[in-house]
């Protein structure tokens, strides 16, 4: 479960958004659920929170993205280790492709959320939001959470 908590921890900030509250317009969903959607339409850099400004890289957000998806795959049995995830953070190697997330929804509607009022991107529970990933010998993520 730990590495479960740390898929998720990796998309929220990405995203901006807290994970369980995460809310499109009418439809309240799971950040893992939004992301993976965003992953199989090939544009998972429109989950990117535009308070990370220019300050990464294409390609490291996507990695972070897919290593997110990947840790929070509903099959615990395919879901990397830890170490798995640090090697793979700090390397160029080629990844596995996520698997549906665990909290897809596999069928009927998605519930409204009555409590949560969307803002001006439809998302609610905003945070801000920093990460620094520098690849090789040095890893720092940092994170600052803001009500």
């Amino acid at each position: 479960s730990d590495v479960y908590s740390f898929g998720i921890l990796v998309l929220e900030i990405v995203c901006g958004k807290k994970g369980a509250s995460f809310r499109q317009p009418k439809v309240a969903e799971h950040i893992s659920t939004y992301v993976w959607n965003k992953w199989q339409e090939d544009t998972p850099l429109e989950t990117i929170d535009p308070c990370l400004g220019d300050s990464y890289t294409c390609e490291e957000v996507k990695r972070c993205i897919q290593i997110g998806l990947l840790c929070a795959q509903d099959d615990a049995e395919k879901r990397p280790t830890m170490a798995s995830v640090v090697l793979n953070l700090n390397s160029d190697s080629e990844l596995p492709e996520p698997q549906k997330p665990a909290f897809f929804p596999t069928g009927g509607h998605s519930r409204s959320c009555s409590r949560c009022a969307a803002d001006e991107q439809g998302f609610t529970n905003s945070s801000s939001n920093s990460i620094q990933l520098s690849f090789g010998i040095e890893e720092s993520i940092s994170k600052s959470w803001g009500t």
